[in-house]
């Protein structure tokens, strides 16, 4: 991947201005965007602070993800059953870190793969729109085939997107291509600069700003499970379980409880739910 110069202007939205290469890498600070002499904005090259012990998205914060696009998606199929699989298949990518204890590096890159949820999409598309007889639909209904779609939302944004634009960056393309990414950058209005954005360099050889923390065999992802490079279980080694990594991290975990809250007493009192194929 080409890193552009720092004093190169590139032109966005019809504002100049200077931009550094937005790169994620773990324990450092997040780009910060600073004035020149002139007044300008520049963003300087700054690496990103974790705000957890690890970079790593607290378990908690990515299940509170997942329960706000159940409450969001499921409709008429949301009931207690729909959104523990909902849930479930959040969290699911973070069980890549007992894998790591036999694979090195396998925290965050062997179920933070998107050929996983892209592989099951495949699966429920072909399974409830190609065959005669849908396997799904016969066994569960449409509440079988709505909550599987939701559910691949869940794995694919809130237990992988989640990663993936945090420090710790996530291995999308394991074991295909073995590299992880971080996607970073900022959407700013200024006055006097008018809108600033650092996403996607439009107009350039790549279209996002992502830094790479590196591969299976140069990135760690500390867990609990798991907490210094290499495989198998060391004794004697600080283990550290990061709840709520953030202030924002809180008001996500007290919303998605509040939301869920919320629908469940809106549900029926033998919690059924009529839906119709």
């Amino acid at each position: 991947m080409r890193l552009r110069s720092p004093e190169r202007t590139r032109r966005g939205f019809g504002v100049g201005r200077t931009l550094w290469p937005s790169i994620a890498l773990p324990g450092r600070t997040p780009n910060r965007r600073r004035r020149n002499d002139s007044g300008r904005f520049t963003l300087r090259r700054a690496y990103w602070r974790q705000s957890t012990g690890t970079g790593m998205a607290p378990t908690l914060v990515v299940a509170a993800v997942a329960a706000l696009l159940a409450a969001a998606l499921l409709g008429p199929a949301f009931d207690r059953r729909s959104v523990a699989v909902v849930v479930l298949a959040g969290v699911l990518p973070d069980l890549d870190a007992v894998v790591s204890l036999a694979i090195h590096g396998a925290t965050n890159a062997a179920f933070h793969t998107l050929l996983i949820p892209g592989t099951a999409a495949l699966a429920v598309y072909w399974d409830t729109t190609r065959r005669e007889h849908s396997w799904l639909h016969q066994r569960y209904g449409w509440w079988g085939i709505r909550t599987a779609w939701v559910a691949i939302a869940a794995y694919a944004v809130a237990g992988i997107g989640m990663d993936l634009f945090g420090p710790a960056g996530a291995n999308v393309l394991y074991p295909l291509h073995d590299r992880f990414y971080a996607v970073s950058g900022e959407l700013i209005y200024s006055t006097r600069d008018g809108w600033i954005q650092t996403y996607a360099t439009l107009g350039g050889e790549n279209l996002l700003s992502v830094g790479s923390t590196g591969t299976t065999a140069t990135h760690h992802v500390a867990t609990w499970v798991n907490p210094t490079p290499g495989t198998g279980i060391e004794s004697g080694v600080e283990r550290r379980a990061t709840i709520v990594g953030a202030g924002w991290h809180v008001i996500l975990v007290v919303t998605a409880a509040a939301v869920l809250a919320i629908r469940f007493r809106r549900q029926p009192e033998d919690g059924t739910t009529e839906v119709t194929a």
